[in-house]
């Protein structure tokens, strides 16, 4: 399933990330670029998210190539992957979970969803990451700064 108005707008509401086990990624890196989380169920099994960071504005920005990852052997875990984006005045958006549950059946590169474009009316973005989850275990990739802010 491709996500477009979703990611698309976000007005003046402000979302906080929700709860759920989370591993911090640190501060934020350089600009525009890969990023890639991954978390473990057992053994080698559980699952990545990986996008390419591209910020056009100071409100504006695209996760591209967008990919959810099941990693095999099969655990039976879906692994689902989102988009995360910290504005300035500190409030952090948890975009929509984007699913992986083939239990391993898709291509062993994942679940493309394509771009994934961000923007806000009210807010300016100071940094994104992605970030991966399964069985109640999440992990965060890198920050990457905006820097148009």
């Amino acid at each position: 399933m491709k996500l477009t108005k979703a990611l698309a707008h976000f007005g003046a509401a402000t979302v906080l990330a929700a709860g759920g086990a989370f591993v911090a990624a640190g501060t934020a890196h350089a600009t525009d670029g890969d990023v890639y989380a991954r978390v473990y169920t057992t053994g080698e099994s559980g699952g990545s998210t990986r996008s390419y960071l591209d910020f056009t504005g100071v409100r504006t920005m695209v996760f591209r190539d967008f990919i959810v990852n099941d990693i095999c052997p099969g655990d039976g875990i879906p692994v689902s992957g989102q988009g995360m984006v910290k504005f300035m005045d500190g409030t952090v958006w948890t975009g929509p979970k984007h699913w992986d549950d083939t239990t391993c059946d898709s291509t062993s590169s994942g679940v493309d969803f394509g771009d994934l474009p961000f923007s806000t009316d009210s807010h300016q973005i100071k940094e994104a990451w992605v970030r991966v989850c399964a069985n109640g275990q999440c992990a965060a990739s890198q920050h990457r700064d905006n820097p148009y802010t």
